[in-house]
């Protein structure tokens, strides 16, 4: 299918979502609004400021591959230029990412003070500068045991006392099939301190599933505790039983927890999230290289690669980084009728909590 009957799809879908929208006055004002927080997504691009990080997490996004760049532009100087170039050019919004950006606080500041909004993901570990008004993800694999095991260090209570009660910061728990059954210890920890929380699909890179199935030995590194028979890649199984947790800690922990069931339910379906290619690449990725979005390296050049996220495997791919700026763009199956214009509504309601801290208030 051509750019062209892509682009007259979507327009027919918004189209009908549009008219159901018209005939409900609280989902007519909820789209008019998602409308307007959807231009602040004007112009994005993603960021990696370093090839550096203090952990070594298993089956990493970033090393469990060899699609990242591995040395760093040292100029500070340039990384200004840079970012004030970005400004120059309407820029709006910034995925700010690494291995972990919060080891230049530098880079971030200058990203700040030209860039009006954007997010940072980090492992919780160092502090963000109060000064730099960015969203902050926390990533969080689970209670301090499995934390230290799969992560390479006791992180999890210094995430909490670094950013539990910062109004930037929410804490994104990335599911596994090592850590379900942690899910709702965490939150119940979590939720007493006073953090915001959402969830994260673990999806595995190509480099990793290719150990998995060559039953390859473990390293010092990111492939330390992993085999065919244990290890972090979800069965369809096990997507089952994410997807009854997830619901059922949502409904416990409604003042903590920002995660629509309605997206929880998409992401845990067997199978590829996205449309592929012939090549195994999906085709309908907010992240990849399109010529309308761009990633920067921590060379301080473009990614030649396929997405912000090259190390991934495609078909595996439920990473929120990937499937919520995705859902922006209406699927078939949101226009079909009110409950399911409504769905996709809390959904992009979402995704303006995420990546912008807007309130979460579901039609």
């Amino acid at each position: 299918m051509g750019q062209h009957d892509t682009s007259l799809m979507t327009l027919r879908r918004m189209q009908k979502i549009k008219a159901i929208c018209k005939a409900s006055p609280d989902l007519d004002e909820a789209f008019k609004a998602m409308r307007v927080s959807a231009r602040k997504l004007s112009n994005p691009i993603s960021v990696d400021l370093t090839s550096r990080c203090n952990l070594f997490c298993e089956g990493c996004y970033y090393y469990e591959g060899d699609a990242q760049a591995m040395q760093d532009e040292e100029d500070e100087k340039k990384w200004r230029a840079f970012f004030e170039s970005e400004r120059d050019r309407n820029v709006k919004f910034i995925y700010v990412g690494g291995a972990e950006a919060a080891l230049h606080p530098e880079r971030i500041r200058a990203a700040a003070d030209n860039i009006p909004y954007g997010i940072i993901a980090a492992n919780g570990t160092i502090k963000i500068p109060k000064e730099v008004n960015y969203r902050i993800a926390v990533s969080v694999w689970g209670l301090p045991d499995i934390t230290e095991k799969l992560r390479g260090g006791g992180t999890f209570w210094k995430s909490v006392r670094n950013y539990a009660r910062d109004p930037r910061a929410m804490f994104v728990y990335t599911i596994s099939r090592q850590n379900i059954d942690q899910i709702r210890d965490v939150v119940q920890i979590l939720s007493d301190e006073g953090a915001s929380i959402t969830f994260n699909m673990y999806s595995p890179t190509e480099s990793y599933l290719d150990k998995l199935a060559r039953g390859a030995k473990n390293d010092k590194e990111f492939f330390r505790v992993s085999n065919q028979e244990d290890n972090l890649a979800f069965k369809d199984e096990d997507l089952a039983i994410c997807r009854d947790v997830v619901d059922e800690v949502v409904e416990e922990f409604p003042d903590s927890i920002v995660y629509p069931k309605a997206f929880n339910h998409e992401v845990t379906v067997p199978g590829p999230y996205f449309t592929l290619d012939s090549d195994g690449i999906a085709t309908d990725c907010a992240g990849r290289h399109n010529g309308t979005h761009k990633t920067i390296l921590s060379t301080l050049t473009e990614s030649p690669n396929k997405c912000c996220m090259p190390n991934i495997n495609c078909a595996e791919c439920r990473l929120l980084a990937t499937v919520l700026p995705s859902r922006l763009m209406p699927r078939e199956k949101d226009s079909v009728n009110e409950a399911a214009v409504r769905d996709w509504i809390n959904i992009c309601k979402y995704w303006s909590w995420f990546y912008l801290n807007e309130p979460y208030r579901p039609v």
